[in-house]
């Protein structure tokens, strides 16, 4: 059976778009395959309790090392480790999918990525930013878009 392995930063009780997408994708996909991995927040134990899915609340952003982003790879590794068949679940191309891209470089294991806009626009003022998110879009197995605009983005 394939296994979903949603990361992202934002995840309900979060107030915002991202977290009910997110939040609303993964409740659509089948009863006992999925697993959301989001940041700890207040009053996310009594959300989780009532969720049809498995959420696991860790850090994802150290605040005490640079890049941020760079505890993700060692948790993404260890998450897919755990399952045969597993699809990864991008929630922001930036920083997750930086982590993500790295930490099943060079293995059998997909992702896709969500975008929203503003993750596609923002980066556009760095070269290196552009460049990096290039490589993390086309390594993706799918990547999917909320409008027509990000689409085209």
């Amino acid at each position: 059976m394939l296994h979903h392995l949603f990361l992202t930063l934002e995840y309900p009780p979060a107030k915002g778009g991202v977290g009910r997408y997110t939040a609303g994708v993964a409740k659509h996909l089948p009863r006992g395959t999925v697993t959301v991995l989001a940041p700890p927040l207040p009053g996310d134990a009594e959300y989780d309790r009532a969720s049809p899915v498995a959420v696991l609340r860790r850090p994802l952003l150290s605040a005490r090392m640079w890049p941020r982003w760079l505890p993700m790879i060692g948790i993404v590794r260890r998450m897919v480790r755990r399952g045969d068949r597993v699809l990864v679940h991008v929630g922001h191309v930036l920083p997750i999918g930086t982590a993500v891209w790295i930490a099943l470089w060079r293995s059998n294991v997909p992702y896709l990525v969500y975008t929203h806009g503003m993750d596609l626009s923002l980066p556009r003022t760095s070269p290196a930013k552009r460049w990096l998110v290039r490589r993390i879009l086309r390594s993706a197995v799918r990547v999917v878009t909320n409008t027509r605009f990000t689409q085209g983005l």
